[in-house]
């Protein structure tokens, strides 16, 4: 494998995250670094985007999510005082 096969499939990974992305209704939030689905209740970071491979991000993205609350994909809980911001945002409540 040369690094032209490589970058080709590191382009390709990026390409299908984006696709599962646009696919799963998420929008990226440029002044929280935040991957968001209102329909679905979901956020994720763009660490924890970054840090998935594109097959588990299409799983976590199919999870069934618990009616009624917001999921929130981040390597640590958002701090009270982020939450509120991302809940007033988003109308999160």
């Amino acid at each position: 494998m040369d690094l032209g096969d490589i970058l080709k499939l590191d382009v390709d990974e990026l390409q299908r995250k984006s696709d599962a992305l646009d696919a799963g209704g998420f929008i990226f939030d440029y002044w929280h670094g935040t991957y968001v689905n209102k329909a679905g209740k979901m956020l994720f970071t763009h660490h924890v985007v970054d840090s998935l491979s594109a097959e588990e991000l299409e799983n976590r993205i199919a999870e069934a999510k618990p009616k009624g609350e917001w999921q929130f994909f981040a390597f640590e809980q958002p701090w009270p005082e982020l939450r509120a911001k991302l809940e007033a945002r988003y109308r999160l409540r």
